[in-house]
C-alpha cells in the first residue's frame, strides 16, 4: 500500500478531489468535490477515539482509494458514465447532497407546520404519528417527472399500498382475525415513506408561474440552491437556443447590425463542446422544476414540470419524451384516419 499513514493519505485525498476539472465547465462541480474532501477530512479528524477514527479512515480510504485513472480523470477523458456520475453527485441526484436538499431549510421539505400534525396511531406515544407529506412532497411523489419509477397516487399518501386491509377496523379481515397491530402499522407507514423518499429527484429551486425564481426569504421552506441561479447557469451553458439560425449573409448583417450582435453574444455564451452540452441536457432531464402558483389552492399550489432544455438521449421511455407542439398536433390531425384493416391492406399491396 502506498498511503498507509493517515496524514499522507489525507493530503492525497484533498489533492485528488481538489484538482480542476478541465471538461466540466461549471464551477459548482469543482467546488462540490473540494467541499466533499474537506468534509471527509474533518470527519476523520473530529472522530472521538482511535477506533472510531480508524473506522472513518478506512471508509474514506475505501471510497476514494481507486486505481488510476480515477473518476475525475475519466470524466476529463470524456468517459460518459464517469462524467454523468460526477454531475449527479455535484447536483444532488445521488449521494449525501440529495438528502441535504430535502433537509436544507429550518422547516424541511419532508415536514410541515406543527399545527397540522396528525394524531398519533398509538395513544400517548408521540413517535407513532404517521409521516406528514408537505405540499412540495405531494407534488413530487405524484409526478412521473420527479420519480425514478412509477409515481404514486393521492390515495397512497393517505393509505400506503403496503398496508394490509386488516389495518382498517371496518374491513372483513379485521372482524375475522381481530384488530391489526398498531406498532406494525406505525412501522409500515414509516418504512413506506422512507422507501418512496429514496426514489424522489429533489428540485434545486422553486419557480413561480410567471417563470421567475422565488426569493428564499419569501418561502417558508426554501431549497438549498434557492436564489443562487444554478438553473439559469445550466441553461446558459447548454444554450437557450437549441436550434440556432444559419449565419446571416454580409448584406443581412449590414442591414441589421444590432440583431447580428445580439445573436452572436447568445451563441458564444454556451459551451463550445456539443458533447458537454448533451451531458448537461441529460442532467437537466433529471432535475424537475417545482412550480409555485400562489393563486391556486394550498393543496395544489405546487406542480412539477420538465425543463424545456432537458433531454436524456439514451432514455426512450414515454416519461422523457417531449410534449408535442401545436405544429406537430396540427399535422397529426390533418392526416386521414384509416382503420387498422385498411392499413394492413395497403402494406400488403406495397410488399406485393
Amino acid at each position: 500500500r502506498i498511503y498507509d499513514r493517515p496524514e499522507s493519505y489525507l493530503i492525497f485525498i484533498f489533492a485528488i478531489l481538489s484538482s480542476p476539472l478541465s471538461v466540466v465547465a461549471q464551477a459548482n462541480d469543482s467546488q462540490f468535490f473540494q467541499i466533499r474532501a474537506r468534509d471527509d477530512i474533518n470527519a476523520i479528524l473530529s472522530a472521538k477515539g482511535e477506533d472510531r477514527q480508524a473506522d472513518k479512515f478506512k471508509f474514506v480510504q475505501k471510497v476514494h482509494h481507486q486505481p488510476l485513472p480515477g473518476p475525475i480523470q475519466k470524466a476529463n477523458d470524456r468517459d460518459r458514465k464517469a462524467f454523468n456520475r460526477i454531475l449527479e453527485l455535484a447536483y444532488g441526484r445521488v449521494g449525501k447532497l440529495k438528502w441535504d436538499l430535502l433537509e436544507a431549510s429550518p422547516v424541511p421539505m419532508r415536514h410541515h407546520s406543527t399545527s397540522t400534525l396528525p394524531e398519533p396511531i398509538i395513544r400517548g406515544v408521540e413517535k407513532s404519528r404517521p409521516p406528514l407529506y408537505s405540499p412540495e412532497l405531494k407534488a413530487l411523489f405524484t409526478s412521473s417527472l420527479a420519480r425514478l419509477n412509477k409515481p404514486l397516487e393521492r390515495r397512497d399518501l393517505i393509505t400506503p399500498r403496503t398496508l394490509p386491509p386488516r389495518a382498517n377496523p371496518l374491513s372483513e379481515e379485521a372482524q375475522t382475525f381481530g384488530p391489526f397491530s398498531k406498532r406494525r402499522e406505525v412501522n409500515i407507514r414509516r418504512r413506506f415513506f422512507q422507501n418512496e423518499l429514496k426514489k424522489v429527484l429533489p428540485p434545486l429551486e422553486i419557480t413561480k408561474t410567471e417563470g421567475r425564481i422565488v426569493d428564499a426569504k419569501v418561502l417558508l421552506r426554501p431549497l438549498g440552491f434557492q436564489g443562487t441561479g444554478v438553473t439559469q447557469e445550466l441553461e446558459t451553458l447548454i444554450g437557450r437556443d437549441l436550434f440556432p439560425r444559419p449565419p446571416k449573409t454580409r448584406r443581412e448583417r449590414r442591414s441589421s447590425p444590432e440583431e447580428a450582435e445580439s445573436t452572436q453574444t447568445t451563441t458564444t455564451e454556451r459551451h463550445p463542446s456539443r458533447w458537454v452540452r448533451r451531458r448537461y441536457r441529460a442532467l437537466l432531464a433529471h432535475i424537475p422544476r417545482l412550480i409555485y402558483d400562489p393563486k391556486s389552492n394550498s393543496a395544489e399550489a405546487f406542480r412539477v414540470e420538465k425543463d424545456p432544455l432537458g433531454h436524456h438521449p439514451h432514455d426512450r421511455s414515454v416519461r422523457c419524451m417531449p410534449d408535442a407542439d401545436p405544429v406537430t398536433m396540427a399535422w397529426i390531425e390533418q392526416q386521414p384516419k384509416q382503420s387498422t384493416r385498411q392499413r394492413n391492406r395497403d402494406d400488403n399491396r406495397r410488399k406485393g
